[in-house]
């Protein structure tokens, strides 16, 4: 046996195991033990010495696969603080049994830095009306901009709002319906904070971020189902976040602030 650590324990009731040991036998049981300690091979041909021996050698792998057990469980403790704080979607998976600790950390490589935004971590298994397709190992390797101009990424954004608007619709026909041909005009500042955005998130981001908004909860009761109003950065990033960790309440949570987000 070769210990993963520097260091032993020898326990004080020893002595009286070796006490009718003479001071030779001693020497030599102590460097058999020396030798066992480092991965070094020796053979105690002594029977008497063999049957101190014994007990000694037990007690020392029970102490290595106790010590073995708790550098496995802090490991684990320690990559699971590490997941949580920067990945909570993923950390949520892993808890709720959906994906490994391996698999999320995984995925978690694959991630551009912007993605590891800090989110409340809320666990709810409520279903939502609209379909939702959750697929965080593809790599995305190219923000929305990209090397398109600033008027073809607003026109593709156009296109994913009125997708998301008309499937919203489909599903919300009995409650309120809107019009997808005329909720869709941005100011100047809309423009300046899609900018912002389409340069640090993918296409697949804002989608997900877009249905993450109409997925909420009586949101129809509300006045936000605007392009303005998920184009503001902290709101964008809220979404987001919902949509990842399936949260369909998250207005309940801050009502208070609801209406100063403009």
């Amino acid at each position: 046996m070769e210990i993963s650590k520097k260091s032993f324990v020898l326990y004080n009731d020893l002595i009286y195991t070796i006490e009718h040991l003479t001071n030779e036998e001693k020497g030599i049981l102590f460097q058999h033990l020396l030798n066992y300690v480092n991965g070094i091979k020796t053979e105690l041909e002594d029977r008497l010495l063999l049957v101190v021996w014994k007990p000694i050698e037990r007690q020392l792998n029970r102490d290595l696969e106790k010590y073995e057990g708790i550098v496995k469980n802090r490991s684990v403790v320690g990559r699971e603080g590490n997941l949580k704080r920067w990945n909570k979607d993923l950390y949520s998976q892993y808890k709720k049994e959906k994906i490994t600790l391996e698999e999320a950390e995984d995925i978690a490589k694959g991630r551009n830095p912007s993605q590891r935004f800090l989110v409340t971590d809320t666990d709810t298994d409520t279903d939502t009306d609209i379909d939702i397709d959750i697929n965080n190992n593809i790599k995305k390797e190219k923000s929305f901009l990209g090397d398109k101009n600033l008027k073809t990424s607003i026109e593709e954004f156009e296109t994913q709002w009125r997708d998301v608007v008309v499937q919203w619709n489909k599903v919300m026909q009995h409650k309120t319906t809107l019009p997808e041909k005329v909720v869709f005009d941005l100011s100047n500042r809309d423009i300046n904070n899609f900018n912002k955005i389409a340069i640090d998130y993918t296409k697949e981001e804002i989608k997900e971020a877009l249905i993450g908004m109409f997925s909420q909860k009586d949101i129809y009761k509300t006045l936000l189902l605007t392009p303005s109003f998920i184009l503001i950065k902290k709101n964008f990033m809220k979404y987001l976040s919902a949509y990842r960790n399936d949260e369909k309440e998250i207005h309940n949570k801050n009502k208070k602030d609801r209406r100063n987000d403009y």
